[in-house]
């Protein structure tokens, strides 16, 4: 799996800051990415964090992103219900 973390600059385009390739998402992996993300910038200035459907990470997003408001993505969320329910 990969993981790509976007910054949105003052144009309103998405920049990757970092990306993570994963060999098995378990919650290890997954708190281990999010804790070296933290040491790395500070996630205390983040305002808004969007995740797609992988609800997984719900569980540590507020662990290392204390200020920030979680939503969910639009298109993600959208993509998923077709494929459940129109396949």
């Amino acid at each position: 799996s990969r993981y790509t973390f976007l910054s949105q600059d003052s144009n309103l385009k998405g920049i990757p800051i970092a990306i993570c390739f994963m060999r098995k998402e378990t919650n290890e992996n997954l708190d281990y990415m999010y804790q070296a993300f933290s040491e790395c910038f500070n996630t205390d200035k983040v305002k808004i964090i969007f995740v797609d459907k992988d609800l997984q990470n719900l569980n540590f997003l507020p662990k290392y992103f204390h200020n920030s408001k979680i939503l969910l993505c639009t298109f993600h969320v959208i993509k998923c219900l077709r494929n459940q329910f129109i396949h």
